[in-house]
Parts: structure tokens; sequence; C-alpha cells
């Protein structure tokens, strides 16, 4: 009898993979705005049957992940990590804007496909504490609010897609060093809706090591907003969502 059971739960969730044109959303902002090279999170039914899997490290994402496999359009992408509702994975770099078909290919049994948006640049900052903008101090420790970033030291935040890079990886590959956004011109760091001054960026590209994720080392400027200001990032006149704050010391 168990073992009958067993069988009938298998066929219950066997079913082919389900998704929508919304399933696939910016991994730092869960908005449906995606660009290449960005961290991406797909949800869905059926996605994966066999609980959970994560790349191992290498020097390229793997495009097939236990049986598992992910294509916008023709091209397939990086798969970081498998669960039945969830995939996170890595938008290939090789495809420009323009409108794609997705699908989820799971053990040769394929999901009908969903039309999905890529732009050029679809920038968003992490979020490492609800409300609050994933970022550290030049010695790597984390900002927090316990461990606040003051004015005018060099503090580091991260992001992802904010587009091409000079050099550019090749679709799945990890970045093996630092490589600044093309867009660098066009790029701004906003507290409390205004720019600060270009020269205080120091650097905003690809964080070495860590595919799809991008990093913005940035000297906050002497007049610091006097409460935790938000901070949003603009690429080629594309803004990161509203709603994030930097962790900043009080001023007395």
């Amino acid at each position: 009898m168990l073992a009958i059971l067993l069988a009938l739960a298998a066929v219950a969730g066997s079913g082919s993979p389900s998704i929508t044109s919304a399933s696939l959303v910016n991994a730092a902002t869960s908005q449906s705005v995606l660009a290449p090279y960005s961290i991406c999170s797909l949800y869905g039914t059926d996605l994966f049957l066999d609980g959970t899997a994560a790349a191992t490290g290498a020097s390229q994402v793997p495009n097939t992940l236990a049986g598992v496999t992910i294509l916008i359009g023709a091209a397939p992408a990086g798969l970081f990590y498998l669960s039945q509702n969830q995939i996170n994975l890595l938008i290939p770099n090789s495809i420009g804007p323009g409108n794609y078909s997705l699908r989820v290919v799971r053990d040769g049994v394929s999901s009908p496909p969903v039309p999905v948006i890529i732009q050029e640049v679809a920038p968003g900052l992490f979020a490492a504490a609800p409300g609050f903008a994933a970022a550290q101090h030049a010695d790597g420790t984390p900002v927090t609010e316990d461990s606040p970033a003051v004015a005018g030291e060099v503090v580091v935040l991260y992001a992802t897609g904010l587009g091409r890079t000079q050099p550019d990886p090749s679709d799945r590959s990890v970045p093996p060093a630092a490589a600044p956004i093309i867009h660098l011109a066009d790029f701004q760091l906003l507290l409390d809706g205004v720019a600060i001054d270009p020269s205080l960026i120091q650097y905003a590209g690809l964080a070495p090591f860590n595919a799809g994720l991008y990093q913005v080392n940035v000297q906050l400027p002497s007049n610091l907003p006097p409460t935790n200001p938000e901070v949003r990032l603009s690429v080629a006149g594309v803004l990161s969502p509203p709603g994030l704050s930097l962790s900043v010391a009080l001023a007395q």
C-alpha cells in the first residue's frame, strides 16, 4: 500500500512545468524588468520534482542542472538554483533587447512558451534587510543600523541589471576580474532623489567571481542627508525602483 501511495504522489506531481509571462522577475527588484546578464528568479509549478538543486562553483554557470534547462528564445539561461516552484537563473548575455519566448524544459517535458521582454538595462539594488540596500564598508563588513555608513567614507553597493561591460562576459561565464559598465557616462547614484557628484563614484561594474552581480564603489558626500537616505541607481536614464535606504550615522 505504501508503494502505491508513493507512486500516486509521484504521478500527481509530475505535470509539465507551468509558468506565465509574469513569472520571470529581476531578483533584486521582483519586477518583470529584465536585462541581459542579470540575476533573475522564475516562479511557477512543477519546475523541478526532486527537492532542490544548486550549481557548484565553476568558471561558468551551467545551462542544464539536474535535467532542467531554461530557454529564452534559443539561448539557454545559466542556472543557479532549482526547486519545485522557483528557479534562480542568469539571463544570457548574448541576447539583445527585444521580445522573446521563455520555456522551461524538465527531463524533456517543456512548459508552453510565454512571452518576455528584455531591455538593455534593468537596474536593481539588492536588499540586505527589509527596506535597506545591501552595502559594505571598505573593510568588507556590512553596513547596518548598528554599523552605519558615515559621510566621506567609501561604501560598496550591490546590484544587478546594469548592462554590458568592458570587457563583456560571455553568456554564462563568471567574471575573473573587474569590468566597468559601458554606460558609466550615463550612470548616477541618487540619495533622496538627488544625484551625487559623479567624481565620487569610484567604480560601477561587475563584481569579480560573481556571475550577474554588479557593484558600485562610492565615496559618500560630505553633505550626507541627516537621516537614512533613499538610494537609487540610474543607468542610461532607467532608474532602479524606490524604497531602499542606506544606513547612515545620524547627524548630531
